[in-house]
């Protein structure tokens, strides 16, 4: 970055070096400035990247923590099956008791119905010839 010292200094270099000692003088002011000024630059722009990389998170952080949360998803949800997977169990279950107990019912009340029809009756008397 080349920089200029302004003409009030050059003029006050002129009367106290000389002509062309003051712009010797100046050029080496300017030209050590300036590479002072890249120098500082550079720095500083180097430490604002470290600080910037210290605060964000790498790509391998990021993956990582990324993994460990859908390990504990996949947990979550496999615990989420498994208690699923023991109600439904469990209701099944029910549902078989239900299933037999309504079976007897409906062949008690066939039984019942049966026995209980008169036409039925005669019918049963006929073939045991009572």
């Amino acid at each position: 970055m080349p920089v200029t010292l302004p003409i009030d200094v050059y003029e006050v270099f002129e009367k106290s070096f000389g002509k062309e000692n003051a712009h010797m003088v100046v050029k080496s002011l300017e030209a050590t400035i300036s590479d002072v000024t890249d120098y500082r630059w550079k720095v500083t722009k180097d430490e604002l990247l470290e600080s910037i990389r210290k605060e964000f998170v790498t790509r391998e952080i990021f993956e990582e923590r990324f993994k460990n949360l859908e390990i504990q998803m996949d947990l979550r949800f496999k615990n989420l099956e498994n208690k699923m997977d023991e109600r439904f169990h469990s209701v099944d279950e029910r549902f078989k008791s239900l299933n037999f107990k309504l079976n007897i019912f409906l062949a008690i009340a066939f039984i019942a119905l049966t026995f209980a029809n008169p036409t039925f009756v005669k019918l049963l008397e006929r073939l045991l010839k009572f």
